[in-house]
């Protein structure tokens, strides 16, 4: 087990497609030439990281390595707008429709897809438009297909900016059309589940605003379930945990208190049961600590004793402002394979998780 948790592999998401797994199918030959043909149609796709690059590999079925880098940060082709940096992620579900998408985070700001196993480029699309110099990342997480003709994206950050218009004020879900990669203009604001939270400073205790920061999610029926992470701006506090609950039929948002929990961000669909939906939280046990004693250093007093050792764990596990490590599980359908996201320790700095699903897709 030690030895598997060494892998560098991220995300491995089950990619449905058209037809039977043959190579053929209109949704193959379509498209503006972008990424070199695959031999043959992938049903799995793994991420491999260190936040300053990315590389995307693609395998079928059995698991056997079609292109160890189909896609990877040095990758640049016509029609590209950008080309991926260290934070990219896939979505949830892919779209089932010979179609592979990937998602461009923090200050990329685009969501890519392409057609499989052409190589062709379906479209290209930015998370927010021109915003000058403010300096605001719109953060995508994720690419919810609705149907067809819409998708939707959660936008984690918040613009600070109060006469930004809504099309830069993030902290909601908007609305792309994956035929042809187009943002449609319709926006969910999800900035309702916005809340407060005390942080300790040198000071004394003091009340931030929390932003929901919509993160990963989860169709069910005509309601998106969307996992919220609910930190402040300057990551230093987190409200109670809560998921967010958007009726596409009528675009209501209700929000879902998780008690007991914090950072619930990481949703995710649960294979074989369409209605179910599982959040990942994110153990702050670490966080908690590292601020705590933060604050004691910065007003000139040393860490606890009985928290230094822990402070020391969890500076060395801490790649992020996320947390520590997630453990192995097993609920006999998804195997998770995950080991501490530590910089400096190996020379695999992102060390993540592998979801095995089955190879008709999510």
């Amino acid at each position: 087990m030690e030895r598997e948790l060494k892998l560098t592999l991220l995300i491995c998401v089950a990619l449905a497609v058209v037809g039977c797994g043959g190579e053929s199918g209109s949704a193959g030959v379509v498209g503006t030439p972008a990424l070199d043909p695959l031999d043959a149609t992938p049903r799995y796709a793994v991420i491999s990281s260190d936040f300053s690059s990315s590389s995307i590999a693609m395998l079928d079925e059995d698991f056997v390595v079609i292109d160890e880098s189909w896609l990877n940060s040095g990758t640049t082709y016509p029609g590209l707008v950008a080309t991926l940096s260290g934070d990219v992620v896939l979505p949830n579900r892919q779209a089932g429709d010979g179609t592979f998408a990937v998602i461009d985070r923090f200050l990329t700001d685009v969501v890519t897809r392409f057609f499989v196993p052409s190589g062709n480029l379906n479209g290209q699309v930015r998370t927010h438009g021109d915003v000058g110099d403010s300096g605001f990342s719109s953060n995508p997480q994720d690419f919810i297909f609705a149907g067809e003709d819409s998708a939707w994206t959660p936008r984690y950050e918040s613009n600070l900016n109060p006469s930004a218009p809504r099309e830069h004020q993030g902290t909601d879900l908007i609305e792309i059309n994956p035929a042809d990669m187009s943002v449609t203009g319709a926006r969910i604001d999800l900035s309702s589940l916005d809340t407060t939270a005390i942080v300790m400073t040198q000071d004394g205790p003091v009340e931030v605003e929390v932003f929901a920061r919509p993160s990963r999610g989860v169709l069910v029926g005509s309601l998106i379930v969307v996992g919220l992470d609910r930190i402040s701006a300057n990551f230093d506090a987190a409200g109670p945990g809560m998921v967010a609950v958007v009726d596409l039929e009528d675009e209501s948002v209700t929000g879902l208190e998780l008690p007991g929990f914090k950072s619930c961000g990481n949703a995710g669909p649960v294979p074989g049961a369409p209605s179910k939906v599982v959040f990942r939280n994110r153990d702050t046990r670490c966080g908690r600590k590292w601020r705590h004693d933060r604050a004691r250093v910065a007003s000139g007093r040393p860490p606890e004793r009985s928290h230094r050792d822990q402070l020391r764990r969890c500076t060395r596990r801490t790649a992020s402002r996320r947390g520590c490590d997630r453990r192995l599980r097993d609920d006999g359908r998804r195997a998770v394979l995950a080991g501490p996201r530590n910089r400096g320790a190996s020379p695999h700095p992102r060390v993540g998780r592998l979801l095995r699903h089955r190879s008709v897709g999510l």
